[in-house]
């Protein structure tokens, strides 16, 4: 099978958007209805941003981590990220397969044909919220612009105070 290397830049967050998420961390602890884990972050327009279907076609699904959507997970917009409104409290843990120092985070649902990625860098294992759609999740390293593999090393649920509840959560 032909390895498909297309290079990825991910514009990083600007002084703004830095200074929108630091503000925000607050709110976002009372949405998540818990102060006992580490918030959600960002604020999802700021912080992602959407591939080109190109770009999007480069992606090699080998890489990828799939996740079947949770049945009865339904809603739209910002409240998905508020679970004190209803919003999604099931999230999985991921990791990239080797070692990298900074990385970022992309999903794609499965029939779309744009995937999005994070443009906040990550270290180690971070955390991603899981709704009623399938979805595929890929790893970017954030100094090549590679796309790189990711492993599922847990799952959990917002206010569970699990074993990642500390991770962050995107």
């Amino acid at each position: 099978m032909e390895q498909k290397n297309a290079v990825i830049h991910v514009d990083p967050l600007g002084p703004v958007a830095r200074l929108a998420c630091l503000v925000m961390r607050l709110p976002m602890h009372i949405v998540s209805g818990t102060v006992w884990e580490e918030p959600k972050s960002g604020i999802g327009p700021l912080n992602y941003m959407k591939l080109s279907q190109s770009k999007t076609f480069d992606l090699d699904n080998e890489l990828m981590v799939f996740r079947s959507g949770i049945p009865g997970e339904s809603c739209s917009g910002l409240k998905c990220h508020m679970p004190i409104f209803g919003g999604w409290r099931n999230y999985v843990v991921l990791k990239p397969s080797s070692d990298v120092s900074e990385w970022h985070v992309g999903f794609l649902y499965e029939g779309e044909s744009c995937a999005e990625v994070c443009r906040e860098e990550n270290v180690g294992a971070i955390r991603m919220l899981v709704g009623g759609r399938d979805i595929r999740f890929f790893g970017i390293d954030a100094e090549t612009g590679k796309q790189i593999s990711l492993d599922e090393i847990g799952s959990g649920r917002v206010g569970d105070r699990g074993k990642y509840s500390m991770a962050k959560l995107l």
